[in-house]
């Protein structure tokens, strides 16, 4: 996901498992990063061979194939957060 700034969120994956933990990287990381990977977005990244997918309709599949694994406790979820705001930052 493009973060603006020459910055990206980003998780890798093969077969469906995680092999790249989700990560904040810069422009230069994700050039090394494409070496290894075919890069998905749900639109173009200037500059990068990108596979173009609806992520609406990739989340809806997730949610589905994922379902019997809902818990009705939703005081154990926690945020994942790759990185600091920009405010907490200081830019």
């Amino acid at each position: 996901i493009d973060a603006k700034h020459d910055g990206f969120y980003v998780c890798g994956y093969t077969d469906g498992e995680i092999s790249y933990q989700p990560k904040y990287i810069n422009k230069q990381e994700l050039i090394e990063l494409a070496k290894e990977y075919q890069l998905v977005a749900s639109q173009e990244i200037a500059d990068f061979n990108v596979l173009v997918v609806d992520m609406v309709a990739g989340l809806e599949k997730a949610i589905n194939e994922k379902k019997d694994l809902v818990v009705e406790d939703i005081n154990g979820l926690e945020p994942l957060y790759c990185r600091k705001s920009q405010a907490e930052e200081g830019r």
